[in-house]
């Protein structure tokens, strides 16, 4: 007795795809069609595919476990007669995630020309919001860059780090402090006891 058409899609990784075919083949006995097209999704070649066979005693659960194990998304075929309504409403969920994206990027946009904005509520000049932001962050980045590039040793690390020549006096001050590396041993300032 024939049993009815069934349709499985998904998605696989596209080297997968020729393991998929001959597995399916296998399970089928050759009595399944199977279709494969390639796409790219976040620079990564992947294949769509859609396996086409009747279900005849349990052949339906075998193609799906073997979709299944492939990792990759597999996706429910509506019946033909509802194939034009599904397109319908997977078409609106589109168009309606279209205008939330464009609503939601015209407002990133407002905020960060608001946030820029270089003049205060008497039409005086300041210093932009965002430009202070990026000082910060190439501030962050350059110690950050000069500390990852530092060697360590057993308990400290020694590396060499680039400063202003007037700045040299202030530095050679703060680091005659630490005259040890063991931490009970540093002092705190003037007047305060070691630390225990």
């Amino acid at each position: 007795m024939l049993g009815e058409i069934q349709f499985i899609s998904g998605t696989i990784k596209a080297e997968d795809q020729n393991r998929l075919k001959m597995l399916i083949f296998r399970a089928t006995r050759g009595k399944a069609l199977t279709f494969f097209a390639d796409f790219q999704q976040g620079g990564v070649t992947k294949t769509v595919y859609m396996v086409v066979f009747q279900d005849i005693s349990g052949t339906s659960d075998r193609v799906q476990k073997i979709c299944d194990s492939f990792m990759g998304q597999r996706f429910d075929i509506p019946e033909l007669g509802r194939v034009a309504g599904v397109i319908e409403n997977t078409t609106k969920e589109v168009t309606k995630s279209r205008q939330l994206l464009n609503t939601s990027v015209y407002q990133l946009k407002q905020y960060l020309y608001d946030i820029n904005n270089n003049r205060d509520e008497q039409g005086n000049e300041r210093a932009s919001t965002l430009e202070i932001f990026a000082w910060f962050v190439a501030k962050e980045k350059a110690i950050y860059n000069a500390l990852n590039m530092m060697k360590s040793r057993s308990s400290t690390y020694i590396g060499f780090l680039w400063a202003p020549i007037e700045k040299e006096h202030v530095i050679q001050e703060t680091i005659s402090y630490f005259g040890s590396t063991e931490f009970k041993q540093i002092k705190r300032g003037a007047g305060d006891a070691h630390i225990i």
